[in-house]
This record gives structure tokens, sequence and C-alpha cells, in this order.
């Protein structure tokens, strides 16, 4: 996996690494609040 080399490289990775799975999160809520709006889910 490149263990053996940490540093820039390393952070870089799981930067992005870290930038898909928000991404990802990000747009799946995205779609579900698009599908269900948040005022009749949200508001009690």
């Amino acid at each position: 996996m490149g263990a053996t080399r940490k540093g820039s490289g390393y952070s870089l990775q799981v930067l992005v690494r870290a930038i898909t799975i928000a991404h990802t999160v990000g747009f799946s809520l995205l779609s579900l609040a698009q599908a269900n709006p948040p005022t009749k889910t949200y508001i009690k």
C-alpha cells in the first residue's frame, strides 16, 4: 500500500480520500433531500 513512504504523498492520498467520501455523502444527502423535501421530513 506504500506505507513505507510516509509524507506529503500519504497526506495527499488521505486528503483525496476524505474529499471523495465527503463528496459522495454530500451528493447522497442532496439527492435524498430532493426526493424528500426537508420541510415535510424534519419539521415537527
